[in-house]
């Protein structure tokens, strides 16, 4: 069972990712992954995750006010009492949900020091609590001196391979390149870690093709 489902429209899925991987830093394991094996139903791979989640997010946007399965997956939330909305653009949430106070992360960018996720992630720790739910402390984070010698980068250097990510990620591209550069060794490692936020196949040929090599 997860801590937290994380319902949002498949257009926002890189949002999805960053906050997933953000919370999970923070202790908590994190269902978002909508994929469905071959013979498995919504129900049974979908709705069982929602249904056992100490804490539903709903991650409002353009695309998911209009989208009928996200508004019934944070309906689902709201009956158990367990739905935080978040909002990731300056929309009004669908009928019925704004009565629910909602984070506002409309200009976060994977910060885990901006104070509306600091506050985001301390109600999602208030909600886990209060489900009986167990928090993991989060993972001891190594400093890249322990493991290899730190790497000086090039400025115009990181500066054209967020060009070259942006492309594909928009401007979220800025923070996932300045994280990254810090906990890798050599360019190869850089590319290798970026290529995974990127989902189309198609689109991460293209972005290694047009990095610096």
């Amino acid at each position: 069972m997860s801590n937290v489902f994380i319902s949002y429209a498949k257009k926002d899925e890189e949002v999805a990712r960053v906050l997933s991987d953000s919370l999970q830093r923070a202790g908590f394991s994190v269902w978002w992954d909508r994929y469905i094996p071959p013979g498995q139903t919504w129900d049974n791979v979908i709705g069982s995750s929602l249904e056992a989640a100490d804490c539903v997010l709903v991650l409002w946007s353009s695309n998911s006010v209009a989208s009928r399965w996200v508004r019934e997956e944070a309906d689902r939330g709201a009956r158990r009492g367990c739905l935080i909305p978040v909002l990731i653009e300056k929309v009004e949430p669908p009928f019925g949900f704004g009565r629910i106070e909602s984070a506002d992360l409309c200009t976060w960018h994977g910060d885990e020091h901006d104070p509306e996720f600091t506050n985001l992630r301390t109600a999602v720790s208030d909600l886990v609590r209060a489900a009986g739910g167990e928090q993991a402390s989060p993972p001891m984070r190594v400093s890249p001196a322990d493991t290899h010698q730190p790497v000086i980068w090039d400025p115009d250097y990181l500066e054209k391979v967020t060009q070259s990510l942006a492309r594909h990620l928009g401007p979220i591209a800025g923070v996932l390149v300045d994280r990254t550069s810090k906990r890798v060794a050599s360019r190869q490692q850089l590319y290798d870690a970026l290529v995974t936020h990127i989902a189309s196949e198609k689109d991460r040929v293209k972005f290694l093709q047009s990095v610096p090599k």
